[in-house]
């Protein structure tokens, strides 16, 4: 399959969440006075918007069921976060699409946050180019809202270049809503039946036979390239880079930082006080689109960059459409799309 930009439900399809929801909907019901002694039955609470399955599966209306959901998030976000396992062949298969050049996208119907807390615990935020969830406020929950908004994020303009990877229904359906071919894992929590019904294009059994199946028409890839920059601190470079702007870090050596930036790699090193900095460097990465620049540029607003220039224009020389902002290290980076072709 050769679709560029591969995007990911989380939980039953990359992780098995199933302690931490389940013990979090028991607490959370238990608030109201509803004791749940046995966790399997509240298994179909894992996938769906929460605020839909309390309304659901104990008939509570809207306003009681956001009461549940705040409840909820009261065991969650300290403890059952984390009572969560990353399923086989996760790694591997997000290694190998990495490695073959693809566009990996998040596309969670949880929370934004905890769905960033969670890659990042197990170490899997590096392989993602863009990590995109529901809101706290319930504005943005369902399944379709939120593969919306990835693929905004992501650049996708069309949804011909992009498929769904899920194990329930709301995945499948979310995924055609906004016209995007899709994949059901049996790996997870919905049966054959359930994603037959919901329009799967491909049904598959895990992890593995779901990295053979993108494997055979992966996109050719030319060979990547690397250049390397001198920086005053690796440790402040680092964290900017991959806490701040969110780059995947690639490698982390003894005294130099890779970072991926899709079809090369960017690298720092600490070649000592003695080496001056690239004087007067501008590096720049292309993205997709320019819909994509723009939703950067609104991303980074939210984050603390150093020297965060205009909102993003066209220049007025070159076909090029960008915005500016500086490092640690005083060099200027630029967010553009070439525009030669539009």
């Amino acid at each position: 399959m050769d679709a560029q930009y591969i995007f990911f439900d989380l939980d039953g399809t990359l992780t098995d969440p199933k302690a931490g929801i389940t013990n979090s909907v028991a607490y959370a019901l238990s608030q109201f006075g509803i004791e749940v002694a046995d966790r399997e039955t509240l298994v179909p609470f894992i996938g769906p918007p929460l605020l839909d399955s309390f309304q659901r599966f104990y008939g509570f209306d809207a306003q009681k069921a956001q009461e549940a959901v705040d409840q909820y998030r009261v065991y969650f976000s300290k403890t059952g976060i984390f009572e969560n396992a990353v399923l086989d062949g996760a790694r591997t298969l997000l290694r190998a699409l990495h490695g073959d050049g693809r566009t990996v996208v998040l596309a969670t119907s949880k929370p934004e946050i905890y769905a960033r807390q969670i890659l990042r615990h197990f170490g899997l935020d590096r392989y993602f180019h863009h990590i995109c969830g529901a809101t706290m406020d319930g504005s943005r929950s369902a399944k379709a809202d939120v593969i919306a908004y990835a693929m905004r994020t992501a650049g996708v303009t069309d949804p011909a270049q992009a498929v769904m990877v899920g194990d329930r229904r709301h995945d499948i359906e979310g995924a055609r809503a906004c016209g995007m071919p899709s994949i059901g894992l049996l790996c997870g929590y919905g049966s054959r039946e359930e994603l037959e019904a919901a329009g799967a294009d491909h049904i598959l059994p895990d992890l593995e036979a779901l990295r053979q199946f993108l494997k055979k028409d992966a996109p050719a890839v030319p060979e990547s390239s690397v250049i390397f920059f001198p920086c005053r601190s690796l440790p402040e470079t680092t964290a900017y880079y991959r806490d701040v702007l969110g780059m995947p870090l690639y490698k982390d050596l003894d005294g130099c930082v890779w970072f991926d930036c899709g079809r090369g790699y960017l690298a720092f090193c600490d070649y000592g006080p003695d080496r001056p900095m690239a004087a007067g460097a501008c590096i720049s990465f292309n993205l997709p689109s320019t819909a994509a620049v723009d939703a950067m540029y609104e991303r980074l607003r939210t984050r603390p960059v150093i020297g965060l220039g205009d909102r993003p224009a066209h220049h007025p020389r070159f076909p090029v459409y960008s915005f500016f902002l500086s490092d640690p290290n005083g060099y200027t980076l630029e967010y553009q799309k070439t525009t030669e072709n539009e």
